[in-house]
């Protein structure tokens, strides 16, 4: 009972990140919308009203004072500490203004010749350390913007919606983040094995690793993170920050700093650089942090600098969401950008969403294109039901994912209309590949269900005339082409399934497949030109590229004759190209609601995620 009564229940603490989270966003929602002026007026606003208000911080930020300037009066660090609260909260609008696109990052920091020389390229990397000097995340998007690949080292706060669009905002900058936990020294060795950037603010004594260095003209328990992973790995290291320019703006300051062999020689090196640059401009570094405390802060110290940080950045974060034309959705540390219903051809139902990871690669990679099932005619399945595999695509390989519409049968969309439109997508993908930084060579269809049969119809490279798109849809001769499929629950061949359907779901896929085919498939079930033989995958199988099947034998719609079929049909060219991952029905038990063990089930896709993503790499990267 005592201990329910020191602090708040976790669903106490949820509901109150919630409602902080959404008022800050309606808050700096409007900042979106508001000229420049004003907007740094708002962050000037906002960062004295922070001040005013933390009590705690600001008896930290006099007791820190007092240490480094004995004989400052109180008045004068009254109005010092008030500065460094106005100066936070406009370096957060001009974050936000960067981050929205509103200002470009060249107007506010020159980058001198001596600075660009430091931060050169180095094959080992470079380990960047730097402190809460300036605005420190203008500093990772100056790093970005210099062509280094760049990643800092970052605490993440309590509140999960918080740091979701914190996280955001670093990656409208230009650069990553590494979060400190038990893997982050793996991460930074791997970064700086590709010559990354990594940077690590080394300015608080949080940092259980610490060793007493002096700062500021006192020892300070100093994190030794920077001089060890520079010693380890042999990497460059470098003090970095934004010093301010007169007027307004800033300028970037970068020396290399000598490894020494005992890392106390180095921390000293670093202090010392990062100490000047601080009584150089008082009010550019944030003093409510206990700093030379002989451990851990005092935690009501720390939880205020925690929020008060967060709320800074978040003038730039949660106001960032309205910068793109789209939405960002960001996952551990990795974002998507999804951009809605792209028009790709001259029909209402020629639209594609676009899940582009954010930042974009440099590199020109593929792209993957899923096709949603639904039978043909569910007018309840659309693009958006794959939305979730397009976001973990994107997430997971690196590369742009498009859900695509088409026509349904009760939209006109029969056999050939359907694959038309599927086509069309391709056809458009291939003529912006240019623009789009694709490469229309590398493009694995992903579809389920009646999606999937689509996917390998589209994928045929000796398609028949009438599954020809329309010329508004781009060039012919420049369309993406298929490099892979990965077909999930596909129906195959179409006349054996009508004669050999499950008698559940008879009655429902006959339907089906006459609102697609026009017709029944026992009308000429031996006719090769007919429809129903046609539009079977089973029947293009030599001119089909490398596909994998994903299928289950709890698949109450379509049975496992389907992949069989289309497998045996392979092997029978002599150079097969096609494999199944089974997914027992047995998996169905882990799942925790009894599901359905067809199409775009996560109990049917989530145990074969792995295979499919091992073997679209191998033809869209």
């Amino acid at each position: 009972m005592a201990a329910a009564l020191r602090g708040p229940s976790g669903a106490l603490r949820h509901a109150r990140h919630t409602l902080v989270d959404r008022a800050v966003g309606a808050l700096f929602s409007l900042a979106g919308r508001l000229p420049e002026r004003w907007c740094l007026a708002l962050g000037r606003m906002l960062g004295v009203m922070a001040f005013l208000v933390a009590g705690a911080l600001r008896r930290t930020g006099h007791g820190n004072l007092r240490r480094v300037f004995p004989g400052m009066p109180t008045l004068a660090r009254s109005r010092l500490l008030l500065g460094v609260g106005r100066r936070l909260g406009e370096a957060a609008a001009w974050t936000f203004l960067v981050a929205r696109g509103a200002v470009p990052l060249e107007r506010l920091v020159v980058v001198p010749p001596e600075a660009r020389a430091a931060l050169g390229p180095a094959p080992r990397g470079t380990v960047l350390a730097t402190g809460h000097l300036g605005p420190w995340e203008l500093l990772g998007a100056t790093l970005a913007s210099l062509g280094h690949e760049t990643l800092a080292v970052v605490r993440r706060t309590r509140n999960d919606a918080l740091a979701r669009r914190v996280t955001a905002l670093r990656a409208a900058l230009g650069f990553q983040e590494l979060p400190r936990g038990p893997t982050v020294a793996v991460g930074c060795v791997r970064a700086l094995r590709r010559g990354a950037l990594v940077g690590l603010l080394g300015d608080q004594s949080s940092d259980p690793r610490s060793t007493l260095v002096p700062f500021l003209g006192s020892a300070a328990p100093t994190p030794v993170g920077p001089a060890l992973l520079a010693r380890r790995t042999g990497a460059r290291l470098v003090v970095a920050w934004l010093e301010r320019r007169e007027g307004s703006g800033w300028t970037l300051r970068a020396q290399e700093v000598p490894v020494a062999a005992r890392d106390e020689d180095t921390l000293v090196a670093i202090n010392g650089l990062l100490s000047a640059a601080i009584l150089r401009d008082p009010e550019g570094w944030v003093w409510f942090h206990d700093r030379w405390a002989a451990g851990a802060p005092p935690r009501r110290a720390a939880r205020g600098a925690r929020w008060a940080l967060a709320a800074a950045l978040a003038t730039a974060a949660l106001a960032f969401t309205h910068a793109p034309p789209g939405t960002l959705r960001c996952e551990e540390g990795r974002c998507v950008l999804v951009l809605r219903d792209v028009s790709v051809g001259p029909r209402p139902q020629h639209r594609v969403d676009r899940y582009l990871p954010w930042p974009g690669n440099s590199a020109r990679t593929g792209a993957v294109v899923l096709v949603h099932g639904g039978g043909w005619d569910d007018p309840l399945q659309r693009k958006e039901d794959l939305g979730p595999e397009a976001l973990r695509f994107a997430r997971d390989l690196g590369v742009p994912a498009f859900s695509v519409d088409y026509r349904l049968g009760r939209e006109g969309g029969r056999y050939p209309e359907a694959v038309r439109d599927v086509r069309c997508a391709l056809s458009w993908l291939g003529a912006h590949a240019a623009e789009l930084g694709l490469r229309r060579d590398r493009v694995v269809l992903f579809g389920g269900s009646a999606g999937a049969q689509l996917s390998l119809l589209a994928a045929d490279r000796r398609a028949p005339p009438e599954e020809a798109p329309p010329g508004a849809c781009g060039p012919g001769a420049t369309a993406a082409v298929a490099s892979a499929v990965v077909a999930v629950s596909s129906p195959s061949d179409l006349g054996y399934l009508w004669s050999h359907l499950l008698p559940a779901s008879a009655r429902d896929l006959r339907a089906a497949l006459r609102a697609h085919l026009g017709r029944a498939c026992e009308d000429s079930p031996s006719d090769s030109r007919s429809a129903c033989t046609v539009a079977s995958p089973v029947s293009r199988v030599q001119s089909l590229p490398p596909f994998l099947l994903v299928h289950s034998d709890g698949d109450h719609l379509v049975p496992m004759h389907q992949p069989q079929r289309l497998l045996d049909a392979d092997r029978r060219t002599g150079e097969p190209r096609g494999r199944l991952f089974f997914v027992p029905d047995s998996a169905r038990t882990s799942c925790r609601v009894r599901r359905s063990m067809h199409g775009n089930s996560p109990c049917l896709l989530d145990p074969a995620w792995a295979e499919i993503l091992l073997f679209s790499s191998r033809y869209v990267l």
